[in-house]
């Protein structure tokens, strides 16, 4: 049987990169990797099932969700898995439960198992953000050749790829549209304000109320968890305090949701007594009574477009590393009573 050394005069690279390639712990180009795997099965050093195997490993996708129980998920998941089946690639399902501790044992448990392409919609704080990109990311992929890309929030560095809308613009015009309407005692209900794209949403709601001569009031900002549950309680405390709204601008469909039952709970009618917008567009937000009006995230195109991108790259083609997706808001009749239902049946 054929060593090492011999492995590397056939390939005309040294021992060193040989072993990086069979390790995969380190970086080396598609080209270099390539002479390395056709020299161990040229010198008998492996076998050409063997040769399979490590390039199997190499069409593996680590793909890190928050709270994968979440019907957000679901288009994202079909977007990817759609790229992934057609060109050969096994998805690894991660779910970090919101814990970005939890997020880096993930991360650590893939780059262990030796995957080199991650998909990852982190939970990583504002402040966080900077060492977690110096410490942990950059190295994966200056030292390792790992492929990243990040969900919902813009990349903070051209290394790592990025999938995501511009959460502030949108949140302006969604709040501006229920201002243009006639309502001026809006509630915003935001995820946890550590995230970047929940501080994104706050900036953009509380500049629309000040270009149109609102004042903030900071009771009307609260905070959930994404979660119906949470857009119900936060809502029904609100109003249990005797504080008068007129419309609703919430982070996500599921907390708008929560916040149309509380609003209904307690006797109010939606729209004309409080209007509701939501954001993301799941296909339950049509088939709620009134359904929802919200703002269309191109969920699906966000899991396309990260993995199509991760196939591109690994086959040498060029690729726009950090893509703004466009977004729009959809109006239904929790803002307009005149508005016809449109149920979305599909996919869900």
């Amino acid at each position: 049987m054929a060593n090492l050394r011999e492995v590397a005069n056939i390939a005309n690279v040294s021992v060193s990169t040989v072993h990086a390639v069979m390790s995969g712990k380190k970086y080396v180009s598609p080209l270099l990797k390539k002479r390395v795997e056709n020299a161990l099965v040229q010198s008998g050093y492996i076998q050409e099932k063997q040769q399979l195997a490590v390039q199997d490993l190499q069409k593996e996708i680590g793909l890190i969700l928050p709270g994968i129980y979440s019907s957000y998920f679901q288009p994202l998941l079909s977007g990817i898995e759609d790229v992934a089946c057609k060109e050969g690639y096994n998805v690894i399902l991660c779910d970090s439960d919101r814990k970005w501790s939890l997020e880096r044992n993930l991360l650590t448990r893939l780059m262990d198992r030796g995957v080199q392409n991650i998909i990852l919609d982190s939970v990583c704080s504002i402040e966080d953000e900077d060492e977690y990109y110096e410490t942990e990311l950059l190295p994966l992929v200056r030292k390792r050749g790992v492929l990243i890309y990040m969900l919902s929030r813009p990349s903070r560095s051209p290394e790592i790829g990025s999938f995501s809308i511009d959460h502030y613009k949108t949140a302006y015009e969604a709040v501006s549209y229920l201002i243009e309407r006639g309502h001026r005692k809006i509630v915003h209900i935001c995820g946890d304000s550590t995230f970047p794209h929940s501080a994104l949403r706050i900036q953009g709601y509380r500049m629309a109320l000040l270009d149109h001569g609102i004042g903030f009031d900071e009771r009307l900002l609260l905070e959930g968890n994404f979660t119906p549950l949470s857009g119900f309680a936060t809502m029904s405390e609100l109003m249990e305090k005797g504080i008068n709204v007129d419309a609703v601008f919430s982070a996500n469909d599921q907390m708008a949701i929560g916040a149309m039952k509380a609003i209904l709970n307690a006797g109010l009618r939606i729209p004309e007594d409080v209007a509701v917008v939501g954001f993301d567009d799941l296909a339950v937000s049509s088939i709620v009574s009134p359904s929802l009006t919200t703002v269309h995230y191109p969920i699906y195109q966000m899991g396309y477009g990260a993995m199509r991108n991760i196939v591109d790259e690994r086959m040498g083609r060029p690729v726009e590393k950090k893509v703004e997706l466009p977004a729009k808001l959809v109006v239904r009749r929790s803002t307009d009573a005149s508005r016809a239902d449109d149920w979305g049946l599909n996919r869900w």
